[in-house]
């Protein structure tokens, strides 16, 4: 089982995420607000696999782990509204862990810069989903 301090660390890289995310917002670099959105829901999410005894995927696939581990743990998690839309919301924003840093592929053979790519709303609701994860994971984090 993973340290506290480890527990603790995941959370705290998740507040500080949001923090730079809710920043790059403002100062509308979409991009950054994304890449830091997701990596504040990946890390959470970190969190609470590492406090249910699990281990931290390394395929920013931290969706199918929590409902992996909660099927065998905490199978009445899995019929909680606010779990059931974490867990959608994490899945959404797990494919911008990478894609947020690195060119975009638009169509068949062109491709844009993040920069380009990335939309006020989409960095809105990219933000907005990250949050709602990090005080849903503190949420059940509680009930450990």
């Amino acid at each position: 089982m993973a340290s506290t301090s480890e527990i603790a660390a995941s959370l705290t890289t998740a507040e500080e995420h949001l923090r730079d995310a809710r920043d790059a917002f403002r100062r509308g670099r979409h991009h950054d607000c994304v890449y830091h959105s997701a990596s504040a829901a990946e890390n959470a999410a970190n969190a609470l696999i590492l406090s249910l005894g699990g281990r931290v995927p390394r395929t920013h696939r931290n969706a199918d782990a929590i409902q992996f581990i909660a099927t065998r743990l905490k199978p009445g998690w899995l019929e909680e509204e606010d779990f059931k839309r974490m867990l959608a919301a994490l899945k959404d924003l797990e494919a911008h862990v990478v894609k947020s840093r690195y060119p975009v592929k638009v169509e068949k053979g062109t491709f844009i810069s993040p920069d380009r790519y990335y939309t006020d709303k989409m960095a809105k609701d990219m933000l907005k989903g990250a949050t709602f994860i990090f005080n849903v994971v503190k949420h059940f984090l509680t009930l450990l």
